[in-house]
């Protein structure tokens, strides 16, 4: 390790009855190999065999890869989420709803939850490497829907996703220890857009506030549907439709949006022009300002979020 280079990680959290002892050495070989650091959180205990997905958790991973970004040199654009059987449900769940996070989850012998159908599409170029073996219980009824829908996701530019599903016939819940090195090759060739022109998606949990360039201020607890625990096959009611993107003419569009919040301004942002108004639009709302970096809202949002890569030079606040 040194801090003159910029590291992938990988979060990989264990399967149910696992220590994670175990789950380092399942994980570590091919890490040392690539490059990667590697954290095993130890969100639940080894013994427990569900997930229940409440906002709790989201709060922690949030916090784990903040914390992490603060302390060491880390590739902001190569975080990566994954886990096997129950540790997969997480990496799911997690990843899809705090895409600007990562760039990719790894799901192995996992079924998913059903609220995952909502958010699949909360970020276009996010990447998923699913395995999984047909003679796993449950398989096709919990998973199948996923597939169709990730498989048809469609978005501007992007027909095809990064998305690659590994099949194994007549092998059902096992570690499937022959993909590691395939997992971590995927890995090396995939990264997070820093700065997506477009991205459309649901919020669920009081912690589905940060897409992207835009931070909203908070969820209508209305709309809150998964802030206390659920169970894998609960139905979940439609949550808070977000829909944002970089106009060709120095500008966003917030076409759907739960609260007010900020933007958050980069000469980085595709198509910016210091040299010119930048505006916010939200419905018939229209926000202009002159391009005036400020060292306080760089510090703040580098404290919060520990990123190096997607910089907040200027924020620009917004109601609803």
């Amino acid at each position: 390790y040194t801090t003159g280079r910029r590291y992938p990680l990988l979060i990989a959290i264990s399967r149910e009855g696992v220590p994670s002892a175990a789950t380092l050495r399942w994980w570590s070989q091919q890490a040392a190999r690539f490059g990667f650091i590697l954290v095993i959180p130890e969100f639940l205990p080894a013994d427990q065999g569900t997930y229940s997905a409440e906002a709790t958790y989201h709060r922690q991973v949030r916090q784990l890869v903040t914390a992490l970004k603060l302390r060491l040199s880390i590739d902001d654009n190569r975080v990566f989420i994954g886990g096997h059987g129950i540790g997969g449900n997480m990496a799911m769940d997690m990843g899809s709803c705090q895409s600007d996070l990562f760039a990719g989850i790894i799901s192995i012998a996992g079924l998913g939850r059903r609220h995952t159908l909502r958010t699949v599409h909360n970020t276009p170029d996010l990447g998923w490497y699913v395995v999984f073996g047909d003679r796993q219980a449950y398989w096709y009824s919990r998973m199948s829907p996923l597939f169709r829908k990730l498989l048809l996701r469609v978005s501007r530019g992007k027909p095809a996703p990064n998305a690659l599903l590994v099949r194994y016939p007549d092998r059902g819940f096992e570690s499937y220890i022959e993909e590691a090195p395939s997992i971590f090759e995927w890995m090396s060739v995939t990264e997070r857009n820093p700065w997506p022109e477009y991205f459309a998606g649901e919020a669920l949990r009081s912690t589905d506030l940060n897409w992207h360039w835009v931070q909203f201020d908070s969820l209508p607890a209305r709309l809150q549907n998964l802030e206390a625990p659920s169970t894998s096959t609960e139905t979940v009611d439609r949550g808070a439709t977000v829909h944002a993107q970089i106009m060709p003419s120095n500008g966003v569009s917030i076409l759907k949006m739960p609260s007010g919040g900020s933007v958050q301004i980069s000469p980085e942002m595709p198509g910016f022009d210091p040299n010119r108004e930048f505006f916010v639009r939200t419905g018939r709302k229209r926000i202009t300002v002159d391009w005036e970096p400020s060292v306080r809202d760089l510090l703040e949002h580098y404290a919060d979020t520990g990123e190096r890569e997607r910089q907040c030079f200027m924020k620009v606040r917004f109601d609803r």
